[in-house]
């Protein structure tokens, strides 16, 4: 007895023409994994991803970046900064998307460049760094007004011979 429904294909193999390959979009690829669990992906050619565990604080990076890319807009011959789109906490996870910057990184075209590029790179970096002594506060805290502190310093040292070992976040607890 003959199939109910038969396969019928809806183009004959003469008929169709061979199709081109679609060109392949670049999507989500992991470009650095760094120590403490974070990791910073590319998404697409546009964005940048980072992802880390969130601790306190974290949203700090964001203002940070802000902070400095409005402090440095006005000075010519500045890098860009990367534009943050968006940031969000899931869970224990911190997110950050940011635009990526256009051009190439250092390590790729270091071995290109000649001594006196490199030079400049160099002086252009120190430039850049003593822009920041010129900004001054009358006490040490966040852009927020926060306290400052840096979870990765405040930690517990992993072995117990060290003894007692407790967290000071202000001049009191010292």
């Amino acid at each position: 007895m003959p199939a109910r429904f038969p396969y019928k294909p809806l183009m004959t193999a003469e008929a169709s023409e061979p199709q081109p390959e679609p060109e392949i979009q670049p999507g989500c690829q992991l470009l650095v994994q760094k120590p403490g669990d974070r990791y910073v992906w590319a998404l697409g050619d546009s964005y940048i991803l980072k992802q880390r565990i969130y601790e306190s604080g974290c949203e700090v990076e964001v203002l940070n970046a802000d902070f400095v890319s409005g402090k440095l807009e006005q000075k010519q011959g500045i890098s860009p900064i990367p534009e943050t789109e968006l940031y969000w906490r899931e869970g224990d996870r911190f997110f950050a998307i940011q635009r990526r910057i256009e051009g190439n990184t250092l390590d790729k075209i270091l071995g290109q460049l000649a001594s006196g590029d490199i030079a400049r790179i160099g002086h252009q970096v120190g430039q850049y760094i003593l822009h920041f002594k010129t900004i001054t506060s009358q006490y040490m805290a966040r852009l927020d007004g926060r306290p400052v502190n840096d979870f990765r310093l405040f930690k517990p040292p992993p072995d117990p011979s060290y003894g007692e070992y407790s967290v000071c976040v202000s001049d009191n607890d010292l």
